[in-house]
C-alpha cells in the first residue's frame, strides 16, 4: 500500500464521518421541533424559527428552547 491509496481511504473516511455528523445533526433538531410541537407550539406553521436556530445554532440550543418551552395542552 503506498501513500496515496491511503490518502484516499483517509478521506473517504473523513467524508463518512462528515455525513454521519450532518445527518445526526438534522435527526436531532427534527426530534427536537417535534418535541416544541408536540407541547403545543409552532402548529400552525412557523416552524422555520426552530430549523434555523437547530441548523445554525446547534441541536443543543434548540433542546434548551423546546424542553423550556410550557405546554399549552394544559
Amino acid at each position: 500500500m503506498d501513500i496515496a491509496s491511503i490518502s484516499v481511504i483517509a478521506n473517504v473516511a473523513a467524508l463518512v464521518v462528515v455525513i454521519a455528523v450532518a445527518i445526526a445533526w438534522l435527526m436531532a433538531t427534527a426530534m427536537f421541533v417535534d418535541l416544541a410541537k408536540s407541547k403545543g407550539h409552532f402548529t400552525e406553521g412557523g416552524s422555520f424559527a426552530l430549523w434555523f436556530v437547530g441548523i445554525f445554532a446547534s441541536p443543543f440550543v434548540l433542546g434548551l428552547y423546546a424542553v423550556g418551552l410550557p405546554n399549552k395542552h394544559e
